[in-house]
């Protein structure tokens, strides 16, 4: 099968910031790896396909014990922003990320971090330049 990939510019990769109310904070970030052109909709539109990935960071507070497994972890402050891409095509490319569960394992990383499992839905507004 043959792709028709897109150039793209990055213009602003920002981290989206997550309090947890177990007191850590979760960073965030949709980073845009690959933008493929797949054809028009029926107004001419064009239909992009995209890949990408979650980079995600955390820092516990001072204080942090382990706690135990918990499967719906309530969020107490966002601070997040659009990423935005540029195609050379002419078109702004824009994801942010939008969690709707985040659980915690009760398990620890090798560097003794707690893991999560989060559940995200990138955001997207494609609009022409």
């Amino acid at each position: 099968m043959s792709r028709n990939y897109l150039e793209f510019e990055v213009k602003k990769e920002r981290w989206n910031s997550y309090l947890l109310s177990d007191g850590v904070t979760l960073n965030l970030k949709v980073v845009l790896t690959n933008v493929t052109l797949e054809g028009k909709d029926q107004l001419g539109n064009p239909q992009f396909g995209f890949q990408m990935n979650n980079v995600i960071g955390m820092r516990l507070p001072p204080e942090w014990t382990q706690l135990p497994k918990e499967d719906d972890i309530p969020i107490k402050k966002v601070t997040d922003d659009w990423n935005e891409y540029t195609t050379n095509n002419g078109y702004l490319l824009k994801f942010k990320p939008v969690i709707s569960q985040i659980g915690r394992t009760g398990t620890n990383d090798p560097m003794g971090n707690p893991i999560y499992l989060i559940q995200t839905q990138p955001l997207i507004k494609v609009s022409k330049i």
